[in-house]
């Protein structure tokens, strides 16, 4: 069920892994959380870097090579294909900026 509140960029992202799992199979969420637990010392090291918009990121590239892992997705090219950034996670749902309409930029910014 899609929600009001959220943002075209959440709408890309949950449409990418629905796609996913139908073209992966059932063992889709099983298998991805098991190269999420692969990767704990990388999640550990992301972890420590402090709050902000870097730690997001290497928390980000770290779940997007996970995805990646997986065979037959090649996640990484469908993200590309798709116009999703590979490097910067967008900070969607929790927005900072007064004006917020589910846009990547605030109206005071455009």
């Amino acid at each position: 069920m899609w929600c009001g509140s959220c943002n075209q960029v959440d709408r890309i992202h949950a449409h990418l892994l629905h796609l996913c799992r139908r073209r992966y199979g059932p063992a889709f969420w099983p298998d991805f959380f098991r190269e999420i637990r692969n990767a704990e010392d990388r999640i550990a090291e992301a972890r420590r870097l402090p709050e902000g918009d870097e730690r997001r990121n290497a928390l980000y590239a770290i779940t997007l090579d996970c995805f990646d892992r997986l065979d037959r997705l090649d996640f990484k090219a469908l993200l590309q294909a798709s116009g999703v950034s590979l490097t910067v996670d967008v900070q969607s749902l929790h927005p900072a900026e007064p004006g917020w309409d589910r846009r990547l930029l605030a109206r005071t910014h455009r």
